[in-house]
């Protein structure tokens, strides 16, 4: 790539306008200050093909980066990973300050029940379809909810069998109930009123699960060490037996990934340094929004 000498164009303008304007009728000197603008002018036209040129470059390397990881996923766990266009929406780093906000709404809300039975009435009242019950004791009350396509856990404590909830909180639908995928997908006309199953109910409801998940979290991150470009990860993940099923976000300082490992997926996020292009931070969360890849593969699982 030609690079721009700067003092050679400033001094090449300065004559140039000099001879112009000077008025001397001589012809060499005219023909002089000709050459000396017409050299200006071409190397500003190569300054900006080359900021073009660069700009291209920096724009290449990005989809190239995308394309790398998710070649190299497909390559090595054998299956197709949604590329990062088709995925962006399912972030969740991206999504979560929306999630957030309807969460503390909807909390809320069910603080104006006074009857047990009353925050089902809440939920119904606020456009929430309950598909699934995770738990109905004296002192505990648990729902899977759906709207819009987006799920929630509803969990309400009962201290000594209160009437009223003692606890509210809205939280994330990881490990969900058929019914709750279903009304996800929009077959709503498949979802029946729900009934508790207490052998049903283990297998969905998150707070049973979150223990080992932790544990796993962990020592995924204890392997994740930082300082390697990004497709290694990739590399070692499918190594340990976790198929990369969605590549969520490629940037030249962050990458995101879901995997899936028999009936658990996860995200992996990681930060990266803008100049190395090798991880500042590797963080293993729980996969809240799961893209049809994901969904196909834990069904697969099951």
């Amino acid at each position: 790539m030609n690079r721009l000498n700067l003092p050679k164009l400033v001094l090449a303008a300065t004559m140039a306008g000099a001879f112009a304007a000077s008025g001397a009728a001589q012809n060499d000197t005219a023909a002089q200050g000709k050459e000396l603008l017409n050299e200006a002018k071409g190397a500003a036209v190569q300054a900006g093909d080359a900021t073009k040129a660069a700009a291209r470059d920096a724009k290449q390397a990005v989809v190239e980066t995308g394309k790398d990881i998710k070649e190299g996923a497909s390559h090595a766990a054998g299956a197709t990973a949604a590329t990062v266009g088709d995925t962006l929406g399912w972030s969740d780093r991206a999504r979560m300050p929306g999630f957030t906000q309807t969460k503390d709404a909807l909390e809320n809300k069910l603080k104006t029940a006074t009857t047990r039975d009353g925050y089902r009435k809440v939920l119904e009242a606020e456009g929430y379809l309950i598909t699934a019950i995770n738990e109905d004791s004296r002192e505990a009350l648990e729902y899977e909810i759906v709207k819009g396509g987006q799920t929630y856990e509803v969990q309400l404590g009962f201290d000594d069998g209160a009437a009223r909830a003692t606890s509210i909180d809205v939280a994330t639908n990881i490990w969900r109930a058929d019914a709750t995928k279903q009304a996800m997908q929009g077959m709503t006309d498949k979802v029946v009123a729900p009934v508790y199953d207490r052998n049903a109910a283990a297998m969905a409801r998150d707070r049973d699960r979150r223990s080992a998940f932790m544990d796993t979290k962990e020592s995924l991150e204890r392997q994740l060490v930082p300082g390697k470009p990004a497709q290694d990860y990739v590399n070692m993940l499918t190594s340990m037996g976790y198929m990369v099923t969605s590549v969520n976000d490629s940037d030249r300082d962050y990458v995101e990934y879901e995997i899936v490992k028999g009936k658990d997926s996860f995200e992996v996020q990681i930060d990266l340094d803008e100049k190395t292009r090798t991880a500042s931070n590797v963080d293993v969360t729980a996969n809240i929004w799961q893209s049809k890849e994901t969904e196909q593969a834990l069904d697969a699982a099951r």
